[in-house]
């Protein structure tokens, strides 16, 4: 990797970003079949489908940067997924381990939407208006997802029903 421009800079973190958004749709499966709250679950699908949609997106930005995906993992994201690994194992009473992963889920949306900001104002200084609208469009959506995950957590919205709905 080299970072001798603010492109290069730019064309780093949309890597990132593709890497991480991978690695999120392979454990959002996982954390479905893991949710006891059929709320819960629907919103991890929700996310998934979003997910997939903005995968096609920063394909669509790294055609525009002349990027080749690089296949590389995102460690951030690789230390949050773990964090999520570890919740599979564990047994916990259902309103809880829901609990769990929706504070698991946000740390990931999080680290996203603090990516998409950078990535972001990065385009947009560097003239990419293309690319930073595109950007722009995914960063609300992770925002929405954070606040659809915040307000899951906030208690009481879903009920613990069976895994069999």
């Amino acid at each position: 990797m080299r970072l001798n421009s603010l492109e290069d800079l730019l064309q780093n973190q949309i890597l990132k970003l593709y890497n991480s958004e991978l690695q999120i749709s392979q454990i959002l499966p996982v954390l479905t079949e893991a949710s006891y709250s059929s709320d819960l679950r629907q919103t991890f699908l929700a996310h998934l489908r979003r997910t997939e949609e903005q995968m096609k997106r920063l394909e669509k930005v790294l055609k525009i940067l002349n990027v080749e995906h690089d296949g590389e993992w995102c460690i951030a994201a690789e230390g949050l997924l773990n964090e999520c690994k570890e919740l599979f194992r564990v047994e916990a009473d259902p309103a809880v381990k829901d609990t769990a992963l929706i504070y698991a889920a946000q740390r990931l949306t999080q680290y996203e939407v603090s990516c998409y900001c950078a990535a972001h104002t990065s385009a947009r200084e560097i003239g990419y208006d293309e690319v930073a609208e595109i950007l722009e469009e995914i960063l609300e959506e992770e925002c929405g997802i954070d606040k659809q995950l915040n307000s899951l957590a906030k208690g009481g919205f879903f009920s613990i029903d069976s895994k069999t709905e």
